[in-house]
């Protein structure tokens, strides 16, 4: 694409310069969001829960177990 002069081309250029650097800041940012248990740990003020502990039953639960009969 052909531009109508020299400054309007070094413009354009530089626009899209900085929204390339906007755009990859962005995308650094959200990478670094979603792993930022990776880098950083785990938060230390949430619970962590494991699959055992999600199978686990509370211990002051009222649990009715129902039994199927066949007829």
């Amino acid at each position: 694409m052909e531009c109508a002069s020299e400054a309007v081309c070094q413009r354009r250029d530089k626009e899209i310069c900085y929204l390339g650097w906007i755009l990859l800041f962005l995308w650094l940012v959200m990478v670094i969001y979603i792993t930022k248990e990776i880098w950083f740990g785990a938060p230390l003020s949430t619970p962590t829960t494991s699959i055992n502990s999600l199978n686990k039953k509370p211990e002051n639960s009222a649990v009715i177990e129902m039994e199927i009969i066949e007829t």
